[in-house]
Parts: structure tokens; sequence; C-alpha cells
């Protein structure tokens, strides 16, 4: 069984070593994995409290949060969080790991930060059909428990913005695709 540790060393590994490699070919370039070990945030990992999971519970209310939609799922839980007066949540965007799915290498993924804690209710093996909020809460805990994430916070407003005038959730794929707010 590999420790959340463990996870969370090979993703700063990983960020290491394609930053070194893509500078050694653009030195005048800071790429993603770069900009997420200078500037990115390591969500804290313990378990959530019992307010929290309360507040996870009604974000998840009433919603279906497919799988392969982080981008769309975290933004849609970042302005439920503002619409539900949940302080302390903001979308996330940046690299994750998740051994619990098979995933074993980093990928491009985003979620909510409820203090600093990472919601995500996107990452699930196929095989969970989750129905319930309770489902949901189930989902966010065992993610809390195996993922590794290194992320950059984006205010729910950029979101919102960048979700009405473009059509686009992912702050970190608009503005590398040119989108200007």
């Amino acid at each position: 069984m590999i420790t959340q540790q463990e996870r969370e060393q090979a993703l700063e590994e990983y960020l290491e070593q394609v930053s070194l490699l893509i500078k050694k070919g653009h030195p005048l370039r800071k790429s993603l994995e770069e900009v997420l070990l200078d500037e990115g945030k390591k969500p804290v990992h313990l378990p959530f409290t019992v307010e929290e999971e309360k507040q996870i519970l009604r974000l998840a209310r009433g919603s279906i949060w497919p799988v392969k939609e982080c981008y769309r799922n975290a933004a849609q839980l970042a302005i439920r969080a503002k619409d539900l007066g949940i302080e302390k949540a903001n979308y996330a965007e940046g690299l994750g790991i998740s051994h619990g799915v098979g995933i074993n290498f980093p990928f491009e993924h985003a979620l909510l930060l409820l203090n600093d804690k990472p919601v995500d209710l996107t990452w699930r093996s196929s095989k969970t059909r989750p129905k319930t909020p309770a489902d949901y809460l189930e989902i966010a805990r065992i993610n809390l428990g195996e993922n590794a994430y290194r992320v950059l916070e984006f205010s729910t407003e950029l979101v919102t913005k960048l979700a009405i005038a473009h059509g686009s959730y992912g702050p970190i794929t608009a503005i590398a695709q040119g989108v200007r707010t």
C-alpha cells in the first residue's frame, strides 16, 4: 500500500523532473510544472470535520458530478459554495495523482478546496455509480486519503467570468489559449 507521503513525493519528483526537462529546451519559458512547484499549493490531507462534511453534503445535493468532467465539476462546486455562503471554498487546478482509480502518474485535474482540503467528486472507479449526496461524500473522503495534488487556487469570480464569457471552466487552460478576462 502506497502512503500519502509516497504519493506526494512521487508528484513532487515528477514536477521537478519535467520542470528541469522543459527548462533545458526552453530556458526562458516557465512551465506549468515549475509554476506548481514555485507557487502551487499542497492541499491539507486531514480528515473532514463534521461541519465540512455537512457542507460537502449541501454542495453535492441535487446534481450529478460526472467522471471526466473535473473542470466543470470544480467550477460548479465553487459557484455553488459561494451561492450557499460557504466560505473558504475555491476552485483549484493543477496536477494530481490517484492510485485508487488506477492513475499512477500525474494528471491535469481540477477540484474544490474547502478550508485547504481537496474536495474531489470526479475521480472514482468507473464501477462507482453515486446516487446520493452521501455517496459523493464517501468519494470525497476516499479521494482525500488516496490522492495527492499540487494546485493553483482561483477565485470563484474569475471562474464564473470565464464560464460565462468564454464557455471555459479551466483558468489555466484558458490563459494558455490566450483568453483574457
